[in-house]
This record gives structure tokens, sequence and C-alpha cells, in this order.
């Protein structure tokens, strides 16, 4: 009975609030007017974003990898990740100076970028940083709350996976320092 009355009161909260703008046309709109009338496109559907916890899984994805293959991330369980959005490749190259400090503790660095495959080809070699993944829609960022629908563009944060591809450490909203970065990585992969 007490589950009913919560239930109810709740209603009769959330109704009133909505009421308003549907009774009287002249209401403001709480979407601005220059969404409303908007054409759903692909960009406009993934302003829904995901959301990443610690202690998730991962949600999985496949992108083109920057070797010219697709790249799946429940393929790469068995090592730790991790996994750093970044708009462009060139915020993601600054980690190539921990990179081998996090290889030889088994963390693989895979970068998720919002540039086309054919432009991350051959780059992570030039600049020793081993794995970039071309999202160009911004699907997978959205998929993990990372994605600027306004803007368009992928909004930094690194997340770090266990072997089974748990999050255990989630950073959202800019990129920190590579070497805050990896003392963060290790604290994981050290830790748990």
């Amino acid at each position: 009975m007490m589950r009913v009355v919560c239930l109810v009161s709740l209603l009769l909260l959330v109704v009133p609030a909505a009421a308003p703008a549907q009774d009287n046309p002249k209401a403001p709109s709480s979407v601005p007017p220059e969404r409303e009338a908007s054409p759903r496109t692909t960009h406009a559907q993934l302003a829904i974003a995901g959301k990443v916890q610690i202690a998730d899984p991962a949600p999985d994805f496949e992108l083109d990898g920057s070797r010219g293959v697709p790249v799946r991330l429940a393929r790469l369980r068995g090592d730790w990740i991790l996994l750093v959005f970044a708009d462009r490749r060139d915020q993601v190259v600054p980690l190539r100076s921990v990179e081998g400090s996090l290889r030889d503790q088994g963390v693989r660095i895979v970068g998720v970028c919002h540039e086309k495959a054919r432009t991350l080809d051959n780059y992570p070699e030039r600049t020793s940083v081993p794995l970039m993944l071309a999202d160009v829609t911004g699907e997978v960022a959205a998929m993990y709350g990372l994605w600027d629908s306004e803007d368009r563009q992928i909004v930094p944060g690194f997340m770090v996976l266990d072997r089974e591809g748990i999050v255990r450490i989630a950073f959202l909203g800019r990129l920190l320092p590579p070497e805050e970065i990896a003392r963060l990585t290790q604290f994981a992969v050290g830790g748990l």
C-alpha cells in the first residue's frame, strides 16, 4: 500500500509540471525554437548520450582502425586497455611519452578520435601511439557519454578497462597530462 501511495505522489508531482506547456499554447517551450522543427538526423539522435559506470562492462563497439582493419573492443580483452577519447588525433599523441611504461605493465592505449580512418592510416606508427580508431559519426562517443551534439565533436576523456572489459576508472570531460593518466592507470592495474 505504501508503494502505491509513493507512486501516486510522484505522478502528481510530475504531471502538473508538464501540464502548463500542453494546456497553454502561449507557454514557453522547453525546447529551443531552432531545435523544435529540425529534422531527425543521425547527429540529432546522438544527443541521447549513454553513460559509463565504474564496475560495469564497457559497451562493445567496432570501428575502423588506423591499421586499415576494423577493430572490435571485445577482441582486445585479455589486456588492460587505456581507452582515450579525443576529437582529434593530435590530442592522443602526447600519450606516446608514457606508452612504453604502460606497455610494460600490460596496458594497451587505444585512442578513439572523430576522424576518418584514412586520416589515421599510418599516423600511429609515426608517433608511437599503438592504435587509433575512427569514430566519424560520434556514435561510439555518444554510447560512452562523450559526444557534444551541439558542436558535433567528441568530448575528451579516458577509461581504464581491466582484462575482462570492466570499467575500473572513468575520467570524463577533459584529458589530464599524460603523466597523470599513467599514474591513474598504474593505480588501477596495481590496485585491483
